[in-house]
């Protein structure tokens, strides 16, 4: 592997059109593989995009160029006993970068927007047949917990605090 510098930063506007195009490139044959289409909608996709805030990586000092993006949500509707989650809706590598650790400094930028928030736990769905997934989870200290309401998905959990 290859530790790429990357600059981090919310999403343009006008990137939004390029966010979508990785996606289809990347999440869409995921689910076909998978054998569940149904994980990615076109319409879902952009209802994400628009409610969640969209973070995108880039090589640090080369070309404009989307090496990968994370799309955020903060749950402040937790019980009682438990503060604010960052939930991790959607981590995508383009293929290009998949190589260069992009998944790990998007992951490791949103410990420290979590922390910012105060949050005291983040949250990732991750189907269960997504090894490479769940392998970088746990590389960051994510504990699988399995979702009761989908069986074909995994829970990944860091705890904060």
């Amino acid at each position: 592997m290859v530790d790429l510098r990357v600059h981090i930063r919310i999403m343009d506007e006008a990137e939004r059109p390029d966010v979508f195009a990785l996606a289809e490139e990347v999440l869409r044959p995921l689910a076909a593989a998978s054998g569940h289409l149904e994980r990615f909608s076109e319409d879902q996709f952009i209802d994400l995009m628009e409610r969640g805030e969209v973070y995108v990586a880039e090589p640090a000092g080369g070309p404009r160029e989307l090496a990968g993006y994370l799309i955020v949500e903060t749950d402040m509707e937790q019980p009682e006993d438990e503060g604010p989650t960052l939930a991790l809706r959607c981590l995508c590598l383009s293929p290009a970068f998949e190589e260069s650790e992009v998944g790990d400094r998007l992951l490791e930028w949103a410990e420290g927007l979590a922390y910012n928030r105060g949050a005291e736990r983040m949250l990732a769905r991750v189907p269960l047949s997504d090894q490479p997934s769940q392998k970088l989870y746990r590389t960051h200290e994510f504990v699988p917990v399995p979702a009761l309401d989908r069986p074909e998905t995994i829970v990944m959990e860091k705890r904060l605090w």
